[in-house]
């Protein structure tokens, strides 16, 4: 196989998510949350976050680490104010990362048929694709993460130094990985000098971050401790391996089996090349991806969704050991490549094809301008419910108007306000006598009702208002608990 038949095939693959990535997902709360403090700043010139329940947020936001932040701030100074121009910079991230990678695994003189399985594998990854263009920081980890380790290999040391100080204000699940990674360029860049150097490259991002905020220690760890208690792996030794071996892989045991199996065979190769090579270069993918995997063992919650630049250092590990032994690619492998084919592609082409056959359910636009003309503004209002009143908020830009997740309360009474109005599908039966005001109408779904229903739309989000403070408590009071 051409390598030029590798890129056309990766670009095939993503034409039809460069189509569809304002459709899928929709609006939803991880990519709310990372918005709302560039939103807040774009409004009132200040770094906080309204939407965030954790205390303290309100006068200065230090709960999430700054990489998505920071990119959001950049981005909105710009772009329109749609939902589609906000989630474009994360997917051209997401394939500057993966084009990266694939030059990376190139140079190693890796077999095109392996080259094209290992991408599949990445990109069809559950983690992964679910993620690449929504908004959360796994996107910028991994195409970060894919260019320290180009600019590792390429001997480009002042460069990996930089992007590994980007990783350090990413997430605190990548501290172990970023610790191995900093450790191993100050040992590569040779000379008092160098060193020094990248010293101060690895920690500029965060010192200019806290720079700018005033160096708001206290404020850092009272912040960020609270977010991170409730994302820590928990019970006793065995529990948590038993948690992250089958729980933190439980997604995948339906639609993807391999990739658990293939995450407990890496630790083979892993091991094998840091016996071989020891504290050099093609041991690094596999020591930084040991270390990290040991660390979110005992450590980190298992959730799926921090798996993407867990993964792509996976498959890295299985690149380098299949081109030093220069395996070929069977002729009957190549055959159950492409019979395996339909599986591997699955929850991508489903995905697209809910949202290509959902097109007007999914429209985000839509929902904003049908919010415009039903939400009337007169006073201080109050918006709670559904992910996509966010965007709507951003784009009206009038600081009478605040919007609110039903599930984070915290920072939001009703008495502030001289109307609340909810956005969703119903309300609680306890408050069933309440009417809405307007209702998203569309045409009748293309696909039968039980299929249509199975994946989220904007498809019958109603309006309600909200006539007391007792109802605005029915809807939002049991989430009212207090937060750190």
């Amino acid at each position: 196989m051409k390598r030029s038949t590798v890129y056309w095939i990766i670009v095939l693959f993503l034409l039809p998510v460069l189509l569809a990535f304002s459709r899928t997902p929709v609006a939803w709360l991880d990519e709310t949350m990372n918005l709302d403090p560039a939103v807040q700043w774009h409004l009132y010139g200040a770094y906080v976050s309204k939407i965030w329940p954790n205390q303290g947020t309100e006068r200065v936001f230090l709960a999430y680490l700054p990489l998505v932040e920071v990119f959001h701030l950049a981005n909105l100074a710009w772009l329109p104010k749609t939902l589609t121009a906000i989630r474009l910079p994360f997917l051209l991230c997401f394939i500057a990362g993966l084009f990266t990678w694939v030059c990376l695994l190139e140079s190693w003189k890796l077999k095109s048929g392996w080259l094209l399985l290992l991408v599949g594998l990445l990109a069809c990854d559950r983690a992964v694709f679910e993620i690449l263009r929504s908004g959360r920081s796994e996107t910028l980890e991994l195409a970060i993460l894919a260019g320290t380790l180009f600019a590792i290999f390429k001997n480009r040391m002042p460069l990996a130094a930089l992007l590994a100080g980007l990783l350090w204000i990413a997430h605190p699940k990548l501290w172990a990985l970023t610790g191995i990674l900093s450790l191993f360029i100050l040992w590569k860049s040779e000379g008092l000098i160098r060193k020094l150097r990248a010293v101060v490259l690895i920690a500029a991002p965060a010192f200019l971050w806290m720079a700018w905020l005033g160096f708001p220690f206290e404020e850092l760890r009272a912040q960020l401790l609270g977010q991170s208690a409730g994302h820590g792996a928990d019970g006793n030794i065995v529990n948590r391996i038993w948690q992250h071996v089958w729980h933190r892989f439980m997604p995948y045991y339906a639609g993807q089996p391999w990739v658990p199996l293939l995450h407990l065979l890496t630790w083979w190769p892993a091991w094998k090349l840091m016996r071989k090579y020891g504290w050099d270069l093609k041991a690094l993918p596999g020591l930084l991806w040991m270390g990290q995997d040991l660390f979110w063992m005992f450590i980190l919650a298992p959730h799926y969704r921090y798996l993407p630049p867990h993964q792509l250092l996976m498959y890295t590990v299985w690149a380098i050991w299949i081109a030093e032994k220069d395996w070929a690619l069977p002729y009957r492998m190549r055959l159950a490549m492409f019979a395996v084919a339909p599986l591997l592609l699955f929850p991508w082409a489903s995905r697209l094809a809910y949202a290509f056959l959902q097109w007007e359910a999914r429209d985000p636009q839509a929902v904003v301008n049908w919010l415009n003309r039903s939400l009337p503004v007169n006073g201080k209002t109050l918006l709670i419910g559904h992910s996509i009143g966010h965007y709507y908020l951003w784009q009206r830009q009038d600081t009478l108007l605040d919007f609110a997740l039903e599930i984070y309360p915290q920072k939001f009474s009703f008495n502030n306000y001289a109307q609340v109005y909810y956005l969703g599908k119903e309300l609680p039966r306890a408050l069933s006598y309440i009417k809405p005001v307007a209702t998203y109408t569309l045409q009748p779904p293309l696909l039968p009702v039980s299929l249509d229903n199975r994946s989220a739309t904007y498809r019958g989000l109603q309006l309600y208002l909200l006539p007391d403070l007792k109802s605005m408590e029915a809807l939002v009071g049991v989430y009212r608990k207090p937060y750190p």
